[in-house]
């Protein structure tokens, strides 16, 4: 049995397009062809070619010429495996992309023994032999769940993998979550209990959840959930809350967290516990509901729990044994694994361009008008020489041309990539970050079949200098690369901003901040405070708004006063669950409304704290859930009194969107016919007075009105 595959070229994404009818604008359609320059070889990676050129498709017989090492001293080499490691060079074939690969590669299965041949330039073929050693090795262990010695790193360790239904696999791995490429990482975690005193406790779920870039540079969201319990009063008759009614609320967390992950499109989502080996349960009933109610087609295709205790580890995988078979796909279990070994690491980084010593440096050449900032970083010589390399060549817009540093002087690097870009065309197409895209995939594309570690991108600032949405753009589009195309052997992409765009520390605070919203600007500041209450005066505006609509149903009270409640983690988590409903649901539905919620006095600090929680939801005619009101009147009734005869009421951000009418019996709002659920119960569907939401993040706590 043997195979064979010849290739060694970028595959460009065509994503620009066409944004004026002057012919010098047209937009290209990009394709590959070498060229022989007079200053040495290189390859070009070009748009609208030379007439004495043709034009290559994918499919050509020319493609495995496009190459600038094409003119390099050729070589052989053989890696021998074992037949187990043939048998899953065989499934990667599905994985790997050899169109890119520098490389001839082929393969022979002879009796007991087997061989992987690698022919082209030296270098890399010396590069691509170690890269695919180490990885069938790496491969192997992890399949096979023994740890090779000395290559795979201890602390992370593949303990199972199970198929749960509907396209869903699901991983065990003993290691820190953070060193996965996943969509959206669920940390959770559950304080511990005080066994001394026989009281009921009165569980609590605080959920926080942002946008980051994590230490490798990869953008996620994080969702960081506590289950903890508070004390309420002692009373000997009392028992402490039960197990089950913890695995309860750890099932809940993991079903909400599941839910999220998939109506956001996301392909895959890590859980990592901190808690009691009892969490190992609740996780696995919170996965089984959602089993259960995942729509077919779902985008959610991975789950991962990532462990750092063994007795945890190995209470999950008894679980998992009981409701699900092992994993048998190695389609499905391959690319995976690939993806977890993956260890590339994305930093910001403030500097000259030209300074930078990694393998590979992208530099931007701009056509029209002619040149920018990027080359008045570089030398005389190193401008000279670009010139004249450059100057013989017919450049257009959207020509990728790769350089040996050695034909540029003082330059650290391996290899030059320039990019030819015309920024008139840039400017006037409808989707400046298409380009952006466009350049770093096609950049990825060619460096990831050159078996090289390292490269370095400048901030491309194609609209206005110090745009942080370029870098933003830039992160997510090398994300997306490393997601499709997982290797082993990259290890580092840069990105160089200029010393004078930013600094490093507001450059870190703008990616550690939520991409979709923003404090209100009317919010006082916080001075490091965590959650703020604010005393409105009543000749402010602000103050008569509320209490207008207080005073509809209730113009025989007094208002003593008026508080703002300043919380940016609830207000974050609240934002982002609005922006989703408004995304999912269709137009013209009114997706929030401001209601009222009574409550006893002692309840309100926690409520300002915490939010109102799912979790302390009681039984109701229209649904197991939390209760608002339209008016201020009926929330009233359930307002116990405090000190001096006060009373305390919330008006509420709620997020109603699609109702429908409640049941005493519900504990989550019913299915859509079209699929999906409604996202709130109410009383009357004609005129709806009450209104019943489930989750924690469908509302917000406003304003506190002390009346009486």
């Amino acid at each position: 049995m043997s195979g064979s595959v010849t290739s060694n070229g970028p595959h460009l994404r065509t994503c620009c397009k066409r944004a004026s009818g002057d012919k010098d604008l047209k937009d290209p359609s990009f394709s590959l062809q070498t060229v022989k320059p007079c200053c040495g070889p290189f390859m070009r990676v070009t748009g609208r070619q030379p007439r004495s050129f043709s034009v290559c498709s994918r499919n050509s017989k020319d493609w495995k010429m496009l190459d600038h090492l094409q003119s390099y001293p050729s070589t052989n080499e053989i890696l021998h495996v074992t037949p187990e490691e043939f048998h899953l060079w065989k499934v990667l074939q599905e994985t790997l992309d050899f169109s890119l690969w520098k490389v001839k590669v082929g393969w022979q299965l002879v009796e007991n023994s087997a061989i992987i041949s690698f022919s082209g330039p030296q270098k890399v073929v010396s590069n691509a032999k170690t890269a695919i050693s180490k990885l069938m090795i790496l491969l192997n262990s992890t399949v096979r769940m023994n740890p090779w010695p000395g290559l795979i790193q201890e602390q992370k360790k593949m303990s199972g993998f199970f198929q749960v239904g509907n396209g869903l696999s699901l991983y065990l791995w003993k290691g820190e979550a953070s060193t996965f490429r996943a969509s959206v990482i669920m940390s959770l975690s559950s304080g511990p209990l005080d066994r001394q005193n026989k009281v009921k406790p009165v569980p609590k779920v605080r959920v926080q959840r942002q946008h980051i870039l994590n230490d490798r540079g990869i953008p996620q969201v994080l969702l960081q959930v506590v289950l903890s319990s508070s004390w309420a009063g002692h009373s000997s008759g009392r028992k402490l809350t039960s197990r089950d009614e913890s695995q309860e609320l750890t099932a809940s967390a993991v079903t909400l967290a599941l839910q999220a992950a998939s109506q956001e499109k996301s392909a895959s989502l890590v859980i990592h516990p901190t808690g009691p080996t009892a969490l190992a349960k609740g996780i696995t009933q919170g996965v089984k509901a959602f089993k259960n109610m995942q729509p077919m087609g779902s985008s959610l295709k991975n789950l991962t729990v990532a462990v750092t205790d063994d007795d945890f580890v190995a209470e999950w995988e008894v679980e998992c044994c009981r409701w699900w078979p092992s994993g048998k796909n190695l389609r499905v279990l391959l690319p995976y694994v690939m993806s977890s070994w993956e260890a590339v690491t994305t930093e910001v980084v403030f500097g000259s361009l030209f300074s930078q010593k990694t393998d590979v440096v992208v530099f931007p050449w701009i056509l029209e008008p002619h040149n920018k900032s990027w080359v008045q970083e570089t030398t005389t010589q190193v401008r000279t020489a670009l010139e004249t390399i450059l100057t013989a060549q017919n450049l257009v817009h959207g020509n990728i041309i790769t350089i040996p540093a050695s034909s540029l002087p003082g330059l650290h690097c391996q290899i030059l990539y320039i990019i030819c870009l015309d920024v008139r065309l840039v400017q006037q197409c409808l989707e400046v970050s298409k380009v952006i895209q466009q350049v770093v995939w096609s950049c990825l594309d060619n460096f990831l079949g050159s078996f090289l570690e390292s490269i370095s991108f400048p901030i491309l600032d194609l609209e206005t200098t110090g745009n942080s949405n370029s870098l933003c753009i830039m992160l997510e589009e090398i994300n997306n690369f490393l997601k499709q195309k997982p290797n082993t052997w990259m290890k580092l992409v840069q990105i160089i901003q200029p010393l004078q765009a930013a600094t490093p520390q507001k450059m870190t605070e703008y990616f550690r901040t939520p991409l979709e919203m923003s404090i209100p600007q009317h919010w006082e500041p916080m001075d490091d405070n965590p959650v703020k209450t604010v005393k409105l005066s009543s000749n402010q505006v602000e103050y008569q708004r509320v209490a207008q609509k207080f005073k509809y149903s209730m113009n025989k009270t007094t208002i003593l006063k008026i508080e703002r409640i300043q919380n940016p983690y609830l207000w974050t988590s609240y934002i982002y669950k609005r922006n989703w409903m408004e995304k999912k649901n269709p137009p013209g539905v009114q997706n929030e409304q401001f209601l009222f919620h009574g409550t006893k006095a002692k309840n309100c600090s926690s409520i300002i704290e915490n939010g109102l929680k799912s979790t302390c939801r009681k039984n109701g005619r229209y649904g197991q859930g939390i209760y608002f009101a339209v008016d201020a009147y009926m929330s009233s009734q359930f307002c116990g009194k405090g000190c001096q005869g006060s009373k305390f009421l919330f008006q509420v951000r709620v997020l109603t969107g699609e109702y429908v009418k409640g049941d005493s019996e519900l504990i989550l709002p019913p299915r859509k016919p079209g699929g999906g659920r409604y996202d709130s119960l109410v009383d009357s569907m004609g005129m709806p007075r009450i209104f019943v939401t489930f989750f924690d993040d469908h509302s917000y706590p406003e304003y506190l009105i002390t009346f009486c």
